[in-house]
């Protein structure tokens, strides 16, 4: 697929492998601690993802980019950046304590005390240095092994919701080894820490840093807002509950997010003068309609089989007391290609170093989703809160997609994007006509269906190597 990085098969898949442990764990999780003790530990994880951002300043997005353009200078950026997120890591860390455990609520004022004392392993990620240089299998091997490591301790050690506060404690430890493993590897590449001194582009990356730290943070209201709502106005049982309907929107979001971050560093060359050409011959518009394609082939069969199996696949991973999940889940499930979508743009916007787009799309996006969460999680519960993510998502896409497209004129390929629907709808309705019982058949019969169909529709094509190529 032209202009696709061949580094984003590494990662995806070792953010799937790693995905799909961090999936059973939640599994693990939830059966044994019970929909009210699960949706603690799951409140607590959502508002460390607030902190976490705080403590990371910005540098993982603004960092890629930064790299990409000037490699030999990763050891200083490396160097500087880490220093100033573990200052402001142990800070956040040393603020958060008399707050979780004197003010919040118990359990979950415990959890996300244990959980914080994670952010100084956070902060010595440098992951975004692996992506700028587009070397992403250590990042892959690191995830993998740290959320097994997490994995192992909570089928170790969990065994009933007396065991919450055990929970936070393995995401901590996996955390630390995910971190420690990507820093060692830093040497191989040739990147090494420096005692003293800062490259030049430190002082602009961090700039920009600060105003992207705003941009995540109100990402992540649209992200998790619902869940924080639902748990206070709602009780930890519904919170719960939709929890474990959104761990299998997180997989998927997650790996939207990381097929994006692979796409970034061509986004960002091939945004540059034409001194670059030599090194990005892919013009950007290139590179982002090859990647809108790619995401809508994956994420659609995704969303719209999801929503067919989604009441037997909730009752085989969770069980019976997880039975309402499966109804947030079908609704849920259609934010899946909008968020795909989605997150391209807003690479895009990054990789133009458009901060001030960047800020409005998530402002305007995250007043819009508090507002429907606002409204319909108190009359309408665990449905209303799932009917504002997919509602806010279509608001978020619209208006990133249209300011990356100053940057990419004509990048929106939509008779492609168009065979991709046809082929979703015709495997829906294969199923339904068939109307196979099993969860595995139906799900077999939906993949060969839609495989199928994309070639005959002339949306891929099978290369001499047998990998799918995305045609015009």
């Amino acid at each position: 697929m032209a202009g696709t990085p061949r580094g984003f098969f590494t990662l995806a898949g070792g953010e799937a492998v790693a995905r799909i442990v961090a999936f059973g764990t939640t599994i693990v999780l939830a059966r044994a601690l019970g929909p009210e003790m699960y949706g603690a530990v799951a409140v607590g994880m959502g508002l460390l993802l607030y902190l976490t951002q705080l403590a990371d300043g910005g540098v993982e997005l603004a960092g890629m980019p930064v790299v990409a353009r000037a490699p030999e200078d990763a050891g200083a950026i490396a160097t500087a950046a880490l220093r100033r997120r573990l200052l402001v890591a142990a800070a956040i860390m040393l603020a958060v304590a008399p707050v979780a455990l004197g003010l919040m609520p118990r359990p979950d004022g415990i959890v996300l005390f244990i959980l914080s004392l994670g952010l100084p392993f956070t902060a010595l990620s440098v992951r975004w240095v692996y992506l700028g240089l587009e070397r992403p299998a250590t990042v892959a091997r690191s995830r993998i092994a740290g959320d097994l490591v997490t994995a192992l301790l909570v089928v170790a050690l969990v065994r009933g919701p007396d065991d919450v506060r055990l929970a936070p404690m393995a995401t901590v430890l996996g955390t630390a080894l995910t971190s420690v493993v990507m820093l060692v590897g830093l040497a191989r590449l040739g990147v090494r820490l420096q005692r003293t001194g800062a490259a030049p582009p430190i002082v602009s990356m961090l700039e920009r840093g600060r105003h992207l730290v705003l941009f995540t943070i109100l990402g992540l209201l649209m992200y998790n807002i619902d869940l924080i709502i639902l748990r206070y106005a709602k009780g930890e049982f519904l919170a719960g509950q939709y929890g474990a309907a959104y761990v299998m929107i997180s997989f998927c979001a997650n790996i939207a997010v990381a097929y994006a971050h692979t796409v970034m560093p061509s986004l960002a060359r091939g945004a540059g003068s034409s001194a670059d050409a030599a090194v990005s011959p892919v013009p950007a518009s290139d590179v982002y309609a090859s990647a809108q394609v790619a995401a809508v082939a994956v994420s659609l069969p995704v969303a719209v089989g999801g929503a067919i199996v989604a009441p037997a696949l909730v009752a085989m991973l969770f069980g019976a007391q997880y039975a309402s999940s499966a109804i947030a889940l079908q609704i849920l499930l259609v934010s899946v290609p909008l968020s795909a979508l989605r997150e391209l743009a807003i690479a895009s916007l990054i990789a133009h170093h458009r901060e001030r787009d960047l800020l409005r799309v998530n402002a305007i996006s995250a007043v819009v989703n508090i507002g429907l969460n606002l409204a319909l999680i108190p009359p309408f519960g665990l449905v209303g809160a799932a009917i504002a993510t997919p509602v806010a998502e279509v608001v978020r896409l619209l208006l990133a997609a249209l300011a990356a497209q100053t940057d990419l004129q004509g990048a929106v390929p939509v008779r492609r994007l168009g065979r991709c629907g046809v082929a979703a709808a015709g495997m829906w309705l294969v199923i339904e006509l068939t109307g196979v019982g099993s969860l595995a058949a139906t799900i077999a019969l939906g993949a060969v269906t839609y495989g199928l169909l994309l070639i005959l529709l002339g949306a891929i094509r099978l290369g001499g190597t047998l990998r799918p190529q995305w045609t015009g």
